[in-house]
């Protein structure tokens, strides 16, 4: 099924680059991410999901996605909404919304996590990653293999083929009592379609990263945001006003988690960030 796509783009203006590879180092990353929010029914089962490019604090891209197989009139709904939207970026910075079934968004965090190691950003990055994963298998190194949405699909025979140009993503705990998980990208098929970068890909969960500064367990994107002084939205009544408002709060959650990283643990790099034994160790390594 191919993403259906419908005419409502702004599209952030970012300079060009004056280096072929000027990405910030590891230790940096927080300047930048793919940040990743969706919404599940009452089964856990995705219902809508957003895109934030984010880039010093701004968001510079922002699209939307419905589940697949929506039906005609919910995607007619969906389209008279996403209409009304206002582009959620500062003044002056052209902003894009768009559009598509969450299959684009699988092709999305691969292209910009894998290809272009651009840390991906979520709060709960297992919860986040089961939601968009039609697939899921055993890892070879042990864990869960995730297939993302629009990364494959099932054959004739009905058994599950990867796509030649994408890779999975595996989650492995950490053990029993540690926090969050070892998320790692697999490896494409496809030679031609495997990353050039030397940057490691990274994954980073705002929710270990708050609860390590905070030294205490975090549940949920609201509780983060109240330990940041950062507003969470009422909830709406409107699945996509709610998706938005609450993508909106997590950027601003990402900058405040990265400022307070790089204050209480300075060149800390954020998917090396467990717990409040990481910050100690990190700042007794500098002391």
């Amino acid at each position: 099924m191919r993403p259906e796509f419908y005419p409502i783009r702004v599209r952030g203006h970012v300079e060009p680059s004056t280096a072929q590879d000027d990405e910030p180092p590891p230790h940096q990353s927080m300047r930048r991410g793919l940040l990743i929010h969706v919404i599940a029914d009452e089964r856990g089962r995705l219902s809508y999901a957003t895109s934030r490019e984010l880039l010093d604090g701004v968001t510079v891209d922002e699209r939307l996605y419905h589940r697949l197989r929506a039906d005609k009139e919910e995607l007619k709904t969906m389209r008279a909404l996403v209409s009304t939207f206002r582009p959620d970026v500062p003044p002056g910075v052209a902003g894009a919304s768009r559009l598509a079934d969450v299959g684009a968004l699988g092709k999305l965090i691969n292209r910009r996590g894998r290809l272009r190691s651009i840390p991906i950003v979520a709060f709960d990055i297992p919860w986040t990653l089961g939601r968009l994963s039609p697939h899921a298998g055993r890892g070879s190194s042990g864990g869960m293999s995730l297939c993302l949405a629009g990364c494959g699909a099932p054959g004739a025979d009905r058994a599950w083929a990867d796509s030649f140009d994408q890779a999975r993503i595996t989650i492995r705990s950490r053990g029993p009592g540690q926090a969050g998980a070892f998320v790692s990208w697999g490896v494409a098929a496809n030679p031609a379609a495997r990353p050039r970068s030397k940057r490691p890909p990274a994954f980073v969960d705002l929710r270990v990263i708050a609860s390590a500064v905070w030294a205490s367990e975090i549940d949920s994107g609201e509780e983060a945001c109240s330990k940041f002084a950062i507003s969470w939205p009422a909830l709406a009544s409107e699945p996509l006003e709610r998706l938005r408002a609450e993508a909106a709060a997590l950027a601003g959650l990402h900058a405040a988690v990265g400022a307070a990283l790089a204050s209480v643990a300075p060149g800390l790099a954020p998917q090396q960030t467990w717990s409040a034994g990481s910050l100690a160790s990190r700042a007794l390594r500098e002391a």
